[in-house]
């Protein structure tokens, strides 16, 4: 009976919505054309009807360390990432992404948002594909990280880990939603900048129609769709050019609540404008829109395949964006198109990095004295203990590692260390442990290609025995990336890439991880830790097998 109630309240709800909308579109990004009646109904009745009305539930999962795909995947994702991490929020619903930079408290938890940060960036990512996600700005934000900022972002409704309520298709819900997001990460004193790329362009023009005063400045990416004539252009020109990408992956369920949130967006309504432009509202409202002088989204020329060539475009989208934000600074970027976070411009600077500088009053040419100073002042508050801790916090493998041997609530009780000297000693001694592993790890691969992976070890036998007898560093990053981009090719040799055994207790045993050189700590109260003085163990009093080597060891 439950059942048949929500379907016949589905279907109001979708009628309702029908005679409420005067203007219906194609579910797309970036269409806002007219369908029928009958397509009409059908599009809103897909997007309400897709028993989407429960809580998402999200589990974390932890890498496989001992998989050998597994643990190189993740370092070269730490590596794109640097400082940024991410978490769930059941309250938003949604995986939020930042750069842990936040000075550790005495429990060890770090703040989302850095209160030393000079201000907070947030950025709102593309739609239409399975690839986009907050992570998309993981790279960006860390990049931002050294240059003194917080950086956040999020997954849209139905796209990664994103809310899959189809009350998230209202526009003015959705806003209000993003609206309570920004006021929750803000520093007082400290001003927000809006980021947004391609369809992030349209959520963000959207939230500052209705809330002038959510942000201090507001960067616009790659603006496209948002009337008629571009509609019609990026249906029948731009999508047919996107689908010959070799990584396109179309998300249908995503790209049908964009184009079903954008029916009912106020920004870019030309009749019966009841609102004003948010930059004569709010006249502190900083905003940047750039579009590329190839910008594919845009009427321009064509190639052979009657598809857009990279020429300039016979369209002024910026002067279109203009009408509705009269006060934006605009630019035209030359030679690039839609897809700019990997384009350097004409004097070697970042584009996206230099237009977020560019709405915080500062210049990208000073990015290295800027990143100097920074990097100067976090010594200043951030022990070698902290950043240990954040080194916990965003690298699953150390956490992993740190369970296996020092335990893994370790660092957070020599927070409670009344000598920081001493506590620094021992963090310091705790990463340079971990670096040890790391070798061994990547020499481990090495070590059992012949058991693991015999095609690929034959094919470069020479080479990586070589590499194992000089054990040269640069040798075992070349043959180790050439394996990774084996195992890439390779799907079905991925999950079976397993070292066999627990990779931790095996570098315990085999490294010259002596225990006459280890720290004990004794906790006398859950408030107060005492820590010994370093002292070498007699060889009588070394515990004999490896259980009764940790709890000696620990002694917790």
């Amino acid at each position: 009976m439950h059942k048949i109630n929500m379907l016949l309240f589905n279907i109001l709800v979708c009628f309702s919505f029908f005679f409420m909308e005067a203007h219906c579109v194609e579910l797309d990004a970036s269409l806002t054309n007219k369908p029928g009646y009958f397509e009409s109904i059908w599009n809103i009745a897909k997007f309400y009807l897709g028993n989407r009305w429960n809580k998402k539930e999200h589990h974390e999962e932890t890498p496989n360390l001992n998989n050998n795909y597994s643990y190189l995947i993740e370092k070269r994702t730490q590596n794109n990432m640097g400082k940024m991490t991410s978490f769930f929020d059941p309250n938003f619903q949604t995986r939020i992404y930042y750069s842990a930079t936040a000075k550790p408290n005495q429990s060890g938890e770090i703040d989302v948002i850095d209160n030393n940060s000079k201000a907070v960036v947030i950025y709102f990512h593309g739609s239409g594909t399975e690839n986009g996600s907050g992570a998309n700005f993981n790279y960006k934000g860390n990049k931002l990280a050294s240059l003194g900022y917080s950086s956040l972002s999020l997954d849209y409704p139905f796209h990664k880990d994103g809310p899959i309520n189809s009350k998230y298709g209202n526009a003015k819900f959705y806003m209000s939603y993003l609206n309570e997001f920004i006021q929750q990460h803000r520093i007082t004193g400290k001003p927000v900048i809006l980021v947004g790329h391609s369809f992030g362009v349209n959520i963000i023009a959207e939230l500052i129609t209705r809330y002038p005063f959510a942000a201090d400045s507001v960067v616009m990416l790659s603006p496209g769709g948002f009337n008629e004539e571009l509609a019609v252009w990026a249906r029948e020109k731009t999508t047919p050019m996107l689908r010959t990408f070799p990584h396109f992956v179309y998300n249908e369920l995503g790209s049908r609540w964009a184009g079903f949130i954008n029916r009912g967006f106020i920004w870019n309504k030309t009749k019966n404008r009841s609102f004003k432009d948010p930059t004569l509202v709010n006249p502190n409202l900083k905003v940047r829109i750039l579009s590329g002088e190839w910008e594919e989204f845009i009427p321009g020329p064509l190639d052979l395949n009657g598809l857009p060539a990279k020429e300039p475009r016979t369209y002024d989208v910026l002067a279109e964006m203009k009408k509705f934000f009269s006060r934006a600074t605009t630019v035209l970027e030359a030679k690039v198109g839609h897809l700019v976070h990997s384009h350097i411009d004409d004097q070697g600077n970042d584009l996206v990095i230099r237009e977020i500088l560019a709405a915080n009053g500062e210049s990208a040419s000073d990015s290295k004295e800027i990143s100097d100073n920074i990097s100067k002042e976090r010594k200043k508050i951030l022990s070698e203990l902290d950043q240990a801790i954040q080194k916990q916090l965003i690298e699953p493998f150390f956490r992993e590692w740190l369970t296996e041997t020092y335990q893994l609530d370790f660092l957070t009780k020599l927070l409670k260390n009344p000598d920081p000297v001493y506590s620094t000693k021992i963090a310091r001694r705790v990463i340079s442990d971990f670096k040890k592993f790391e070798e061994y790890r990547l020499d481990s691969i090495l070590l059992y290609l012949k058991e693991t992976q015999s095609e690929f070890y034959f094919l470069n036998q020479s080479q990586i025995d070589k590499t194992i007898s000089n054990k040269n560093l640069n040798e075992r990053t070349q043959i180790i990336n050439q394996y990774f981009n084996y195992l890439s090719a390779n799907p079905d040799k991925q999950k079976s890439d397993n070292v066999k055994g627990n990779i931790i207790k095996q570098w315990i045993e085999e490294s010259s991880w002596s225990l006459a050189e280890r720290i004990i700590i004794e906790v006398k109260s859950n408030e107060v830790i005492k820590a010994n003085k370093p002292t070498q163990l007699s060889k009588q009093s070394q515990p004999k097998d490896h259980k009764q080597c940790l709890l000696h060891y620990i002694a917790i």
